[in-house]
């Protein structure tokens, strides 16, 4: 949950600077369930993109340790959070949670 708020702030803090919207999608099939922040912004630069899951990347607005932790509590999970971002398009992070068998 303290994931998807996170990708939520960070949609938000996006459009805060000319406005937009904030689109949520979930999925799932057999194998995993896809939940999906997408948000029409600015998207986020490649020398930043980059460093998202590798490092703290601080801002004006913060330590930058949010997209960090969350890459790692995903991936303890055996899950995968994606990133997929273009000025032209905006940004849309996707958490992809496996669907344990029985």
């Amino acid at each position: 949950m303290s994931v998807l708020l996170e990708l939520t702030k960070n949609a938000t803090k996006a459009l805060a600077l000319h406005g937009g919207k904030i689109v949520f999608h979930i999925e799932r099939n057999d194998k995993y369930i896809a939940v999906s922040v997408k948000d029409n912004g600015t998207g986020i630069s490649d020398e930043v993109k980059d460093k998202l899951f590798k490092e703290a990347v601080s801002s004006k607005r913060g330590l930058g340790l949010g997209l960090f932790l969350s890459h790692k509590v995903i991936n303890d999970m055996g899950g995968k959070l994606e990133l997929n971002t273009s000025s032209e398009y905006g940004t849309k992070f996707t958490i992809l949670i496996p669907i344990a068998n029985k």
